[in-house]
């Protein structure tokens, strides 16, 4: 796993507006303490064989707040899909418009974060593994 780029996003942006499609009902807005948090990454399987690829995400602040993905609609092109990955292949695919887009080239997982988070940095990314093997969680630090 890759992250490509992490990001507040900006309702009013006509480029973030696009990321912010089919999201849960009930989730499409938010509270006045709360920002849009993007985090954009890349799957590779270097294996010859298909792999199961992480199902389970999520962003936590210093001070413990933990935060975990929407579940996004399919009509959200850019959106994360947990689906087998072939070998020597990608999440996402090459042709697609999330590995296309030239300001993210990646998959978007999107959550909700309370503005106060932000202060309490660095954010960290845990990716925890689909399979029962070790290491069963990969940590990255986020850029806001």
């Amino acid at each position: 796993y890759q992250v490509q780029i992490s990001r507040q996003l900006n309702p009013a942006d006509p480029e973030d507006r696009g990321y912010l499609v089919d999201l849960p009902a009930g989730e499409s807005e938010l509270a006045p303490d709360e920002a849009w948090f993007a985090v954009f990454v890349k799957a590779w399987n270097e294996g010859s064989k298909p792999a199961a690829a992480a199902t389970e995400f999520a962003v936590t602040d210093t001070v413990g707040a933990d935060y975990h993905p929407l579940a996004i609609g399919p009509d959200n092109v850019f959106a994360y899909r947990p689906e087998e990955v072939p070998g020597n292949e990608q999440i996402p695919v090459g042709d697609s418009a999330a590995s296309n887009n030239p300001s993210v080239n990646g998959s978007l997982l999107l959550f909700k974060v309370k503005i106060d988070s932000f202060a309490n940095r660095p954010l960290e990314l845990a990716i925890h593994s689909p399979l029962d093997e070790e290491p069963a969680e990969a940590t990255v630090d986020l850029d806001v």
